[in-house]
């Protein structure tokens, strides 16, 4: 159990000075032999309300940093709400934020009692890891910006080089990523397969020196070594790097058939199975069923398939590229049935081709309305279908934000009272969001039912009070206004 506590006044958490210019802020800090901290956030920034609400009021972080630190909080943009103190450092913030290169929020700035910056960091941390970054602040062979100017290879210990090179990925990725490669040139070879380094491979793969040495070891291991769970997930977390994608093909290859069936060696054969040629499609298409009790995942095979075929065979008609070649002309959806019918079979053929119509007229929507019809009638036939799919991943937003189009761009009754029926689902499993109330009273309205369409939209305004939108659709049910779009 943590020993932090939280406390019910901001009193006993940081105490962040009010009122002082920056210019204040530093002749206070040199008077009082403190450092300076600067919460560097954004009135629109969400993680920065998080360490407003969840960090800074713990005692133990107050303790920590009231008796070493002037706090300040700076914002760094600016509304129509702010008031004179805020306006007055507009000018101070500006300045930080080209000086320190703030690019993100939260970012936290240290300053020496002098005024000299020596530390950074960015990202919402929990209590502990704040404690821990305040005392790496005051912690020179720690401090961000004395390891920047400081920084030559083969200087800093082992041992410190990859928690240094983690915390400081936020703050400046080329110096982490400098540190990062410090280490693994440091380290014996033998020692890159430990779990610990492999995830630190991965950690800075984006960078080119660190990738090859991924590489590196990935192209030395043999057979029976890639096999190793550890191995497996590493080369599954590079599947988009070229040379890993040609060692896990050699790999798959090499695999007798017999021994492809356990959890592990399915979930890397799927990982690289992109094309009708590669060994995964040829195996989740004749054995689907022991696939799927391999794996535990009843139609995870023919969802495999289905993906593979669709990739192959319809996208490459539907794309930006292809349709601007072809001034945008419908593609002749008969045709590919039919041929994906003969090479595969009627349930694929049918599957893929519903598919490729919801992305066409999807597409079309986003240029002309009056596409809106033809693309709720196949979305509706897709849904209807992936909510009997159990691996369809068919959550209830998903479902809201359709039944919300439907509302929105159909006047077919059938359709509305489809729609209805989904809402009616989400709604008993998740009785208590206002959003998707909003939505199955508003389909309620536009059927007719106007009495059920109130009930329901004033339990919608009872869970979303401060929702505009929502409490807007109740006085207009009440006053028998649409609350859908007029043409």
């Amino acid at each position: 159990m943590s020993l932090l506590c939280f406390t019910d006044t901001q009193a006993q958490g940081i105490k962040f000075e009010q009122g002082l210019t920056w210019a204040q802020v530093k002749v206070k800090a040199k008077a009082e032999n403190k450092y300076i901290f600067l919460d560097c956030f954004a009135t629109w920034c969400v993680p920065c309300k998080t360490m407003d609400e969840s960090v800074y009021p713990v005692k133990e972080v107050g303790d920590a940093f009231n008796e070493k630190f002037i706090s300040v909080k700076v914002q760094m943009d600016r509304t129509e709400f702010d008031d004179p103190t805020i306006k007055k450092w507009y000018g101070d913030a500006n300045t930080i934020q080209k000086n320190y290169t703030v690019t993100a929020f939260p970012t936290f700035l240290f300053f020496s009692p002098e005024g000299t910056p020596v530390h950074k960091e960015t990202g919402t941390l929990n209590a502990e890891g704040f404690i821990m970054l305040s005392k790496d602040a005051l912690n020179p062979e720690r401090q961000y910006y004395s390891i920047l100017k400081n920084f030559q290879p083969g200087k800093i210990d082992t041992s410190e080089l990859k928690g240094l090179a983690i915390s400081f990925q936020n703050a400046d990725k080329i110096l982490a990523e400098k540190l990062a490669l410090d280490y693994l040139n440091r380290i014996p070879k033998s020692a890159y397969g430990k779990p610990d380094n492999l995830a630190f491979i991965t950690r800075f793969a984006n960078d080119s020196l660190i990738l090859k040495i991924g590489i590196q070891y990935v192209s030395q291991l043999k057979h029976k070594q890639i096999a190793k769970k550890n191995n497996l997930d590493f080369i599954e977390r590079l599947k988009n790097v070229p040379e890993i994608q040609l060692i896990a093909k050699k790999y798959i290859d090499g695999q007798p058939q017999k021994q492809l069936f356990t959890k592990e060696n399915l979930a890397f054969l799927f990982t690289f199975t992109k094309t009708l040629k590669d060994r995964g499609f040829g195996v989740a298409y004749h054995e689907a069923d022991r696939v799927d009790n391999t794996l535990g995942r009843k139609g995870f095979a023919q969802q495999m398939c289905d993906w593979v075929i669709f990739t192959t065979e319809i996208s490459p008609l539907l794309s930006v590229e292809f349709q601007k070649k072809e001034n945008y002309k419908e593609p002749d959806f008969a045709t590919m049935q039919a041929e994906i019918a003969e090479k595969y079979n009627s349930d694929y053929a049918n599957r893929n081709i519903l598919n490729g119509k919801v992305k066409w007229f999807g597409f079309l929507k986003t240029k002309d309305n009056k596409y809106w019809p033809d693309y709720l009638k196949y979305r509706i036939q897709q849904v209807e279908t992936l909510r009997s799919d159990t691996l369809s991943g068919m959550g209830p937003i998903t479902i809201n934000v359709d039944a919300w189009n439907i509302f929105l761009y159909s006047t077919n009754i059938a359709q509305l009272k489809t729609a209805i029926k989904w809402m009616t689902g989400i709604i008993a499993r998740n009785p208590n969001v206002g959003p998707y109330m909003d939505t199955y009273a508003n389909l309620l309205y536009k059927v007719g039912d106007k009495d059920a369409a109130i009930i329901w939209q004033k339990k919608a305004v009872s869970q979303s009070p401060s929702d505009k939108g929502i409490l807007s659709n109740l006085d207009k049910m009440k006053n028998g206004e649409a609350t859908w779009p007029l043409k």
